[in-house]
């Protein structure tokens, strides 16, 4: 009975419908076709790629450390081991006939500057036999935070000054002066290890800072302007402080004068030699009271302001120059706008 069912359903149902049987055989075939060689397609490419990608990759990471040791490299060269920094300490030194603040420095491995700041000197010549003074233990100057200072600026301020040899790094002025933060306080003392003084700080130690000349009003600089006598532009190598008849005039710096009397232009005019190239320059004076050859020092009385030679009314013109190359008294040597009001 059911031999006959099978064989009714073949003859009934099975050949009927053999285009779709055949169909779907073909639709099995080809799928499995198709994963047989997608799935050799994909062992075959990532076989190739499993025996490229580790050469590739190993190059890449091998130049990616390589560049990240240089970079470590450069960062470490300007951190600082805490071992080599070496803590702020001093000894007491008391002066001796024949020393000089040079040859103490020089002794102990620190700098002219170095002595000066730790020791607040005003007046390198103020020192004498038997005055006692603090020497560190390595150079560096002592600065006072000013307002919006932050460790990186003063470091990169002091990195900057001509004569520092090497880059002051930041964790080095943290370090040896026991800063937990690198944000300081305005009006707080720190040591600048490795640091000095600037031009003007030194010269004003050394008594080499010119002195204001005259009390008045800065009325023309230097550089080009209108000549007042001609109406054309031309370059004015001083500077003209008025003043009132009669007011004193006193020598910018020590040296020798040179010039005491008329001279051309400057009307009564006094030049002193300071050495080094350098002279000064004091034109339109009413009298003079040193005379060429005389050696005068730094403040001294030689005049008192006139309007002689080129000149429209009282005033001092004052001159700096070096080997006769114009110096802009405002721009070297201390000197600058406010003084002349005094």
């Amino acid at each position: 009975m059911a031999g006959k069912k099978i064989k009714r359903f073949t003859q009934t149902y099975l050949f009927r419908n053999i285009e779709t049987i055949f169909l779907i055989f073909l639709i099995f075939i080809l799928v499995g076709g198709m994963t047989v060689y997608f799935s050799y397609g994909f062992t075959r490419a990532n076989s190739e790629m499993h025996s490229l990608v580790p050469t590739s990759q190993n190059e890449y990471l091998y130049q990616f450390m390589s560049r990240m040791e240089n970079k470590l490299f450069e960062i470490q060269k300007h951190v600082p081991d805490n071992n080599k920094v070496k803590p702020l300490e001093f000894k007491m030194y008391r002066i001796k006939r024949g020393d000089t603040l040079s040859k103490i420095a020089a002794a102990n491995g620190v700098t002219f500057d170095t002595l000066i700041s730790v020791n607040k000197i005003q007046d390198a010549r103020s020192i004498s036999i038997g005055t006692t003074i603090l020497i560190p233990n390595q150079p560096g100057v002592y600065y006072q935070v000013k307002r919006r200072d932050s460790m990186t600026k003063i470091a990169k301020y002091f990195s900057g000054l001509p004569g520092v040899k090497k880059t002051i790094a930041e964790e080095t002025i943290e370090l040896i002066n026991d800063l937990d933060s690198r944000d300081v306080l305005a009006g707080e003392t720190i040591f600048i290890p490795g640091g000095e003084l600037t031009r003007n700080q030194r010269e004003k130690v050394m008594g080499l800072e010119y002195a204001v000349p005259v009390v008045g009003l800065v009325v023309s600089g230097v550089g080009y302007r209108m000549d007042p006598f001609h109406g054309t532009w031309s370059f004015h190598p001083g500077v003209d402080i008025a003043a009132p008849y009669g007011t004193p005039i006193y020598a910018g710096k020590s040296g020798k004068i040179t010039i005491a009397g008329w001279y051309g232009g400057y009307g009564l005019c006094v030049i002193i030699q300071h050495g080094n190239g350098y002279e000064t320059r004091y034109g339109h004076m009413q009298k003079i009271y040193v005379k060429p050859g005389m050696y005068v020092s730094r403040n001294k009385l030689i005049g008192r302001v006139g309007s002689t030679g080129r000149s429209l009314g009282p005033h001092l013109h004052f001159e700096v120059r070096h080997r006769d190359r114009i110096i802009n008294p405002f721009r070297y040597h201390g000197l600058n706008r406010r003084m002349w009001w005094r």
